[in-house]
């Protein structure tokens, strides 16, 4: 299994915002057939309103795919992300070695 994680600096105060918004979006790409699980976070402790998206793929080649085919279910999801998110985007894809 691979989780691939996306971490995200939000404008100071407004990561509800984000995280609404990361919510419709999640749900509506799940409406279109895509049964990815994934997670939702903000942090405690660290960099104050960060939010970090974790989707679960179980290969390489369905993590692409995924990527590939993505487009925003609603145009205005990219001008309002765009419109809280400051600084740099992090990507990680983690490799589950074990769960137990």
């Amino acid at each position: 299994m691979i989780v691939d994680r996306r971490t995200y600096n939000i404008e100071y105060g407004r990561y509800p915002e984000a995280i609404e918004l990361l919510k419709g979006e999640v749900a509506a790409f799940k409406d279109t057939g895509y049964a990815h699980a994934y997670r939702i976070y903000v942090s405690r402790i660290g960099l104050f309103s960060q939010v970090a998206l974790e989707i679960e793929f179980e290969n390489l080649a369905e993590q692409e795919s995924f990527w590939a085919g993505w487009r925003p279910t609603s145009p205005e999801f990219v001008k309002n992300w765009f419109g809280l998110q400051r600084g740099e985007l992090r990507i990680e894809a983690w490799d589950l070695v074990e769960q137990g």
